[in-house]
């Protein structure tokens, strides 16, 4: 059988500064509060784009506040994807009667608009890992179409469930 050694020469190691030749990353991620505008000029002011497209904008322009993480995607995707996405777990979220959705039901008429159209999307992760948005723009980037959410209930923590 082999020795460690064979296992070791087979590994290959990367570190931060070398690209990996398999992933291709779908995503640029940046922090909308840490990002400095010369690092990234190509990503618009997302929170200033958050205005009333749907019911969710409000929860998710206050996540970006207290240093949510924004990533938005580099990729177009055909609004056939996106939409059937966003229908799929529109049809779910109400089949299991989940509440903590944000916009959904908008997001989803706001997409059925766009047919034929290429679009690109985003996420907003809390950061309290509480609420993720998802954020659909126009293919430039430039435009937010809409945005939906979820929010989790916090899990009870260890300590509180033992009684003595």
């Amino acid at each position: 059988m082999g020795d460690e050694r064979s296992v070791e020469r087979d590994m290959v190691m990367f570190d931060a500064t070398t690209p990996n030749p398999v992933a291709r990353p779908t995503f640029s991620l940046y922090s909308q509060l840490m990002a400095i505008e010369d690092e990234h000029p190509s990503h618009p002011d997302i929170a200033a784009m958050l205005t009333d497209q749907t019911s969710a904008c409000k929860a998710a322009r206050a996540a970006i506040a207290a240093g949510g993480e924004v990533q938005v995607s580099d990729r177009e995707v055909p609004h056939w994807m996106v939409h059937g996405i966003a229908a799929t777990r529109l049809r779910r979220s109400l089949k299991r009667g989940l509440p903590k959705t944000l916009g959904l039901d908008e997001t989803v008429e706001i997409l059925a608009r766009h047919r034929g159209e290429q679009l690109r999307t985003g996420t907003i992760l809390a950061a309290d890992r509480l609420s993720f948005f998802t954020l659909y723009f126009d293919a430039t980037g430039t435009e937010l179409l809409a945005c939906s959410g979820v929010k989790r209930s916090p899990m009870p923590s260890t300590k509180d469930s033992i009684e003595p």
